[in-house]
Parts: structure tokens; sequence; C-alpha cells
């Protein structure tokens, strides 16, 4: 699992990168969050999943809901795992590293942020960026904030039309912005920074080898530095 977000304090909208050697698939699961006739947490029920095309496995990252009908998702990483390759093999890692860093240097802008809409889905190309991350939805104003790690950017999106993104505007940051949260109450959003967008990688590239043998030995090598920032 990855990306997840509430919509409507009742459902629970998870990004699934279900793998396995024989067909792997990205998912985006629907659970519903049932409750006791004293209105107390009961149990989780399972909806349904949401099945996305192969090109899309392994490449989604954030996820947010405008309704049940529309959610929007980010993808940070285009090079997606062909079924049935092993996730450390050493093709798919040369490809990534490889890929990565020629689209970093060269600016070649590969991911971005989509919609789905009663199975369709379009990518918003005003989105376009290197590393597309956090994104979340005011649903007070009809607003989608997206955080792009690379290039350093804020997006903000008016979605009053919740199938026609308008983008309003786009900040230049000083830090790469990953996850976002909103205070609904307060209308604050904190955005999570990374210090260094290469050891942030480095480190994802280690955890998923080491994981698998000690869940604890990739704790020496998260050399970035993860914070929380506050927008107004």
């Amino acid at each position: 699992p990855h990306g997840i977000d509430l919509f409507q304090n009742k459902f629970i909208y998870i990004i699934n990168h279900a793998f396995n050697y024989i067909k792997s698939v990205e998912r985006i699961e629907v659970v519903e969050i049932i409750k006791d006739n004293n209105n107390k947490f009961k149990e989780l029920k399972h909806i349904k999943s949401i099945i996305l095309p192969d090109n899309f496995f392994g490449t989604l990252n954030a996820i947010t809901t405008v309704s049940q009908d529309t959610i929007y998702f980010t993808t940070a990483n285009p090079f997606h795992m062909p079924n049935g390759e092993k996730e450390n093999s050493f093709f798919y890692k040369i490809r990534y590293k490889l890929g990565n860093l020629i689209t970093t240097v060269l600016n070649i802008k590969l991911c971005g942020m989509y919609q789905y809409h009663k199975g369709e889905i379009k990518l918003i190309k005003e989105s376009k960026g290197i590393i597309n991350n956090g994104i979340i939805y005011d649903d007070k104003n009809k607003l989608i904030y997206m955080a792009h790690t690379l290039p350093k950017q804020f997006s903000i999106y008016d979605v009053k039309e919740e199938t026609k993104p308008i983008l309003i505007k786009t900040i230049e940051n000083e830090y790469a912005f990953d996850n976002l949260f909103m205070n609904k109450t307060s209308g604050i959003i904190y955005a999570g920074i990374i210090g260094s967008v290469f050891e942030f990688s480095q480190f994802f590239l280690l955890a998923k080898r080491s994981f698998v043998s000690d869940p604890l030995s990739t704790d020496d090598y998260f050399v970035t530095t993860l914070a929380a920032l506050r927008l107004q």
C-alpha cells in the first residue's frame, strides 16, 4: 500500500502496488468504515478494487477523492515494472536509476496528476513534472493542492467542475515537497519536505532490498531530512 485518503469520514481509498511474480496490478482499494449502533468503530469492509492499466504498476504515489465518481492521483516514478519481473532485479534497478537520472538532468517531465472518472483515466497536462507527490482536496473551496518534488513547486487547481480542473497558480519552492496534509478547520496545509531527493531515492531502493531480511536494517541509511513546513 502507498497513498491513502479518507472520503466523507466513511470511505478509505488506498493505493495498492499489488505485487505478484505472475500477475502484478496497480489497484485502488475502496474500504468502508462500519460503525455500531453507538456510532463507534466496528470494522472495515472492503467494497471494491479499482484495477488500473499495466503501465501504471508501481508508479502511483498519492491520492485524493473529490466524489465517489472522481479520484485524482499522482505518479512519482514513470518507469513501471513489467509483470513477472522481480522488484530487485538487475534490469529494473538499472532502468529505474538510469531513467530517473536522465529525466532529472534533462528536465524531462514524465510524471503527473491523473483523473480517474467512472473508469476513464486522463492525464492533467498542466501537472506534468519529474516527480509528482502529495495531493489533497479542499472540499470547502473546491481546490486541489499538489506537490511537485521535482521541480520544487506547489500547484493549486480549481475543481468547481470536478472533471475539469483549472490550474490557478504554481508556486516555486525552496524545498522539495513530499506529502501534504490539510487541517480542514484552520485551512492550514502542512508539507513534508525532503532534504535531498537523490539520497531519499537511494534510501528507497535500499529499503526495498533490505526489508525482507531485516526490517530494521535500513534505519542507519535514512540520511534525508524530513520536516514539516506550514503553509498559509
